[in-house]
């Protein structure tokens, strides 16, 4: 074996080691806080995720507003990024938990209450 194959893998057998010693604290009940990366890794899957934020109204011809991100699973540690990849936030999951809704949750949190900033003006003035 060659050293950086077996630097490799001793790498590899701690990051389990660390895995497997979340896992343990979360089926206890106890608390875990995970440090957030701030790049994401090669290997990570995306999934595409769109929340609704304003819902249409017919009677104003509002189609509504949707915002769309993507999310990331690494074991228990969601982690949600807008669509220019930026970190928005991140959580740690439960068994049992809905990855989707609570990427959901993350993204209505992070961008869905500053969005009406850019919404339109109504005004009722006459013009001159």
């Amino acid at each position: 074996m060659s050293p950086t194959s077996t630097k490799r893998a001793a790498l590899e057998q701690i990051e389990a080691e660390k895995q497997r010693r979340i896992e343990e604290k979360i089926e206890r009940g106890e608390v875990v806080s995970v440090p957030s990366r701030s790049e994401p890794a090669a290997d990570e899957v995306r999934h595409s995720i769109r929340c609704t934020v304003r819902l249409p109204d017919p009677d104003k011809d509002d189609p509504g507003q949707i915002i769309e991100a993507s999310y990331s699973l690494s074991g228990n540690v969601l982690r949600v990024y807008d669509e220019t990849d930026r970190l928005l936030g991140t959580d740690t999951l439960r068994p049992g938990d809905d990855a989707v809704h609570a990427a959901r949750k993350i993204l209505k949190e992070k961008r869905g209450k500053h969005l009406s900033f850019y919404d339109p003006i109504s005004c009722r003035s006459r013009v001159v």
